[in-house]
Order: structure tokens, then C-alpha cells, then sequence
């Protein structure tokens, strides 16, 4: 399952919205009221039918919205798929994800290079640079803000926060193209064997998404 927590607070409203309407969407395999679907999301029906088109160009092969007048709204998807396949599609558009990937990952990154980089107006980005700042701090992690934009504090926590924000923010998508994560999983196949456990689903991909963490932060000279 997909754990909501603070970080949700990296998600722009618009994003929210939809992951709402895909969850209500595919609780149960029927046709959806979109006055019904308005009410309970609290959003207005042009809004949501927005949302609806956005939505139906994000997924992939396989799923669909159909839309019906008189009967309303419906989701198609393949059998054995679930949410969680579509979370990062929906999630990797918002901004604030963006800009902490960029802050994370680009060395000499400012607010007017993100703006111009990102398309972003420099007015939002500083917003969302200071929400991602208020967001550290609760983790005792600080953002510098010049010259460059820099997360600084311990290594640690840098790592652990970090860790969080791709478990929280990619689900079970695993985005690293550099690392091929089979390598990770046959490392874990050979420690299960070792010690004669199973590890569960999610503790293996928080496990597969710590370990990359770790080594992307050593590939940097990031060290404890």
C-alpha cells in the first residue's frame, strides 16, 4: 500500500486531486456519478473533468477513463495491476519534486536557474524553494540558499531523508536508469539465503532504494 505522509506536502494541489480521483476510481469496478465524485473530492465538476482528461493521457497501455452520459464515469485497467503503477506518472510532474530532484542531483543550482530550467515562474520557484527549506527542518536538515541551493547537515540524516522521500514519493517505481536494480536484488536474494529469511515486498524495496542512496552518496564523496 501507498503510506501518505508529510510528504505530501511536496505535492502540488492539482496532483492531490487526481490521485484522489484515480483511488476513488478504482475502489470498485463500476460507473462513477461525477456529481458524486465532485462532492466527495470538493472540487468543482469542470475541474474535475480537467483532471479527467489530464488523466487519461498519463496512463498506459492497458488502462482508460471512460465517460458515458447518463452513466457517468469508469476506469478500464489489466488484471493484477493496481495504483501504484500509475502513482509516479501522476506524481513526477509536480513542481516540487522536480526542484528537489534538481537541488539533490546538479551542483550550482540557484532559484533563477531552476526557474529558467524548470519553466517555472521565479516568484513559485522561490515558494516551493522555501516549502522544500520548512520541509528540511522538521528532519534537522537545512537548505542553503546561497550562492548555490545546497542541503547541508548531517550525512546521516541526509541520507535518511532522502531514503523517505523516494519510498514516499516513487511508491514502488523504482526511476534510477543508471543502476540496474536487479544487482541490488541479487544481493539481498544471497542475505536471505545466508540467514534463512523472507524478507516482505516493501522492506525489500525500502532496502533496494537505501542502499542505492547510499552508494549514489559515496559515488558523490558524500561520506559519514
Amino acid at each position: 500500500m501507498i503510506k501518505d505522509t508529510d510528504f505530501i506536502e511536496y505535492f502540488d494541489k492539482d496532483i492531490v486531486r487526481q490521485e484522489k480521483i484515480m483511488k476513488i476510481l478504482i475502489q470498485e469496478d463500476k460507473w462513477h456519478n461525477l456529481d458524486d465524485l465532485a462532492n466527495e473530492i470538493q472540487w468543482a465538476k469542470k475541474t474535475i473533468r480537467k483532471d479527467l482528461i489530464i488523466l487519461r493521457d498519463i496512463l498506459p497501455s492497458g488502462w482508460g477513463i471512460l465517460t458515458s452520459k447518463g452513466r457517468g464515469i469508469r476506469l478500464v485497467k489489466p488484471l493484477e495491476s493496481s495504483l501504484e503503477n500509475i502513482i509516479y506518472l501522476i506524481r513526477k510532474n509536480t513542481k516540487s519534486f522536480q526542484i528537489f530532484q534538481c537541488i539533490l542531483s546538479s551542483k550550482n543550482v540557484s532559484v533563477l536557474s531552476l526557474s529558467k530550467q524548470l519553466f517555472i515562474p521565479y516568484r513559485a520557484t522561490r515558494e516551493i524553494v522555501k516549502k522544500i527549506e520548512l520541509h528540511l527542518k522538521k528532519y534537522g536538515l537545512e537548505l542553503i540558499t546561497r550562492p548555490y541551493l545546497q542541503i547541508v547537515g548531517s550525512e546521516f540524516a541526509i541520507r535518511a531523508y532522502v531514503t523517505r522521500f523516494y519510498v514516499n514519493v516513487y511508491a514502488q517505481h523504482w526511476p534510477f536508469k543508471e543502476f540496474d536494480r536487479k544487482i541490488i536484488m541479487n544481493y539481498l536474494s544471497v542475505f536471505e539465503r545466508n540467514l534463512g529469511i523472507t524478507l516482505f515486498k516493501g522492506d525489500k524495496h525500502r532496502l533496494t532504494v537505501c542502499l542505492y542512496t547510499l552508494i549514489n552518496r559515496i559515488k558523490r564523496k558524500k561520506s559519514i
